[in-house]
This record gives structure tokens, C-alpha cells and sequence, in this order.
């Protein structure tokens, strides 16, 4: 189980190894903060572009991978139906919307957490 899960998409210039040309690719990353705390990232995925479509295979990736609950999933700009699909995990099922935006939580996977941390400003 994660409480929180930080999703987000990167735009990158990643140089293709057969073609040698430099192409635009998305790079979608899923940092999470675990039970104890730790900060963890959950998976690196590159895709062609963003969109739901990927997005689910990566919610279905992590399910499959062993994440059973997120308890609040971190996102920008994304379509909340790509969380909404029916065949969606229920980790992030149907009832799930997103709660916070990210000027909520500015800094907070930069920020130290858990035992022993300092307090936040």
C-alpha cells in the first residue's frame, strides 16, 4: 500500500539506437511514498506521447507488479476519466477522483519524510 503516489509524464530527446536520430518521448514516472515514509519510485515507462490509454497500462502494470492501494494519487493536467475506466484497478477505481493539485503539494517529494525528518515549514 502507498498513501501517496506522484504520477507525472516528462518530455525528453532520447536518441533512438538503430536510426541515430533524436526524437521527443514521453517518460512517464510513478514516485510513491510507502508506509514508512520512504520515498520509492514505483516504475520508468517511455512512450511515443501522453495519454490515458498508456496511463491505464501503467495503473495495470503497477497492479501487476504488487501495488494494491494508493490511497491519494498526485496528478496534473490529466483527464480524471483515464481514472474513471472500467477496467481501471480498483486501486484506483471508478469512485476515485483527484484531490489535490500539484501547487497543493509543491516540493513535498523533494521535502525528507517520515521518523527523524524535519518539520515542514
Amino acid at each position: 500500500m502507498y498513501p501517496i503516489v506522484f504520477i507525472d509524464a516528462l518530455r525528453v530527446k532520447i536518441r533512438d539506437a538503430e536510426s541515430r536520430q533524436v526524437t521527443n518521448k514521453a517518460v512517464y514516472v510513478a514516485p510513491g511514498v510507502n508506509t514508512e515514509g520512504e520515498r520509492e519510485v514505483l516504475g520508468l515507462w517511455i512512450a511515443n506521447n501522453e495519454g490515458a490509454k498508456f496511463w491505464l497500462s501503467v495503473m495495470n502494470n503497477l497492479r501487476n507488479r504488487g501495488v494494491e492501494d494508493i490511497l491519494i494519487a498526485v496528478v496534473d493536467g490529466l483527464n480524471s476519466s483515464a481514472f474513471q475506466m472500467p477496467s481501471m484497478p480498483h486501486s484506483l477505481g471508478p469512485q476515485s477522483k483527484p484531490a489535490l493539485s500539484p501547487s497543493c503539494v509543491s516540493g513535498a517529494f523533494a521535502t525528507p519524510v517520515g521518523p527523524g525528518s524535519p518539520p515542514t515549514p
